[in-house]
């Protein structure tokens, strides 16, 4: 459970540098462009990942490791195709 969170918390320092980068590059504006909404959505599923991870540990150490195995599995297969629709819905906008 440990790493699931130093992968989170890593992910999310990651996805930070990625905004301090582009940011430099990108024009000032006033509205959201794609990028935008590319990192606001990266952030958020950053953060439902970091969520679902202290959620499970907290069930984990509770002695309740049947549930924190099922909450585990079920976000395993429902983020990924979350956020792979969330990036075509993005792209093709």
């Amino acid at each position: 459970m440990q790493t699931q969170t130093a992968i989170g918390a890593t992910s999310l320092l990651s996805i930070i540098a990625f905004h301090l980068l582009i940011s430099d590059q990108l024009p000032d504006v006033g509205y959201l462009t794609k990028a935008d909404l590319l990192l606001m959505g990266s952030y958020f599923f950053i953060f439902l990942t970091l969520a679902e991870s202290i959620r499970t540990n907290r069930v984990f150490v509770r002695a309740k490791i049947d549930k924190s195995e099922r909450i585990d599995k079920l976000c395993r297969w429902v983020f990924p195709p979350s956020y792979a629709v969330f990036i075509t819905l993005t792209m093709t906008v």
